[in-house]
């Protein structure tokens, strides 16, 4: 759901003299997970989160997107002073780079969370002008060779987890376990030693089933999951030990759950680098 801003940011929004900088943060090596690079639109130096981003003028063309072939971008031109950029990728290709366009509000420089993410994905091929270098940029999703089939504008996945297009095979281990409950199980509380070979948040946002004992045929959504334990949201009339259970995994449909715990980037349904406009609840 759409982020609300803190009651800080909302103050120096209605300010008259609000002033919103624009910044790049530059990733030039594979995974691409790592900023080496930061600039700040602006004449001089300046902060955000405690890191120094330097001066670069540029500007920006609007946002584009084409929904059915899921393909989002953003162009970009870099003020080229006596030729400084095409001179760099002489030596060193930026197409490629993964690059990240922010804006934040002057006075609100110390939380991330104040900051807003214009864009996000990787750099095309540059181009020169007598006074700039302009590139496209790309979201992350256009890299993937995968066809994109009834995908909503969204920054969220529309598909049922297991499902076709999702392609996740929720029929076999580790996606679904069965498992009788142990000692010190409770009503609320699945606690088994089958359940030790998996990571903390391993079956979150799953479920139980109970396939036999008291409470069979009962559903119950996962609330935590530790090793060697699952929570519920809501407790069984009776105490799960003793009682066949069938645990299953789920995904809150982000695109850091689809690649970090089902390797299934490929197959991500939404639109993660969408620019969210936030909600101001006043």
């Amino acid at each position: 759901m759409p982020r609300v801003l803190s009651r800080p940011a909302l103050r120096e929004i209605q300010k008259p003299s609000l002033a919103p900088i624009e910044i790049i943060d530059v990733a030039t090596e594979p995974p691409y997970s790592a900023f080496d690079y930061r600039f700040v639109n602006d004449v001089r130096a300046t902060e955000f989160t405690g890191v120094t981003y330097y001066p670069l003028g540029w500007s920006r063309g609007p946002y584009e997107a084409e929904t059915a072939e899921g393909v989002d971008r953003i162009t970009i031109q870099l003020d080229d002073v006596e030729r400084y950029w095409a001179n760099v990728v002489q030596g060193r290709s930026i197409q490629g780079c993964r690059l990240r366009l922010r804006k934040f509000f002057l006075g609100l420089q110390s939380d991330a969370e104040d900051g807003i993410t214009i864009f996000d994905g990787f750099a095309g091929a540059p181009s020169f002008d007598d006074t700039t270098m302009g590139f496209e940029i790309r979201s992350i999703v256009a890299y993937h060779e995968t066809e994109l089939p009834s995908r909503s504008f969204s920054p969220s996945c529309p598909y049922h987890l297991g499902e076709e297009r999702c392609g996740v095979n929720m029929t076999v281990a580790p996606n679904r376990i069965d498992l009788t409950g142990g000692p010190q199980s409770s009503r609320s509380r699945l606690k088994s030693q089958a359940l030790m070979a998996y990571p903390a948040n391993f079956f979150a946002a799953g479920y139980i089933r109970i396939l036999e004992g008291r409470d069979l045929g009962i559903v119950r959504p996962i609330e935590m999951s530790r090793v060697g334990e699952v929570s519920l949201y809501v407790p069984t009339n009776w105490t799960l030990e003793g009682q066949r259970v069938r645990v299953v995994r789920g995904c809150r449909k982000t695109k850091i759950e689809c690649d970090g715990r089902f390797n299934n980037l490929n197959n991500y349904g939404g639109y993660a680098e969408v620019p969210k406009t936030p909600i101001i609840d006043v």
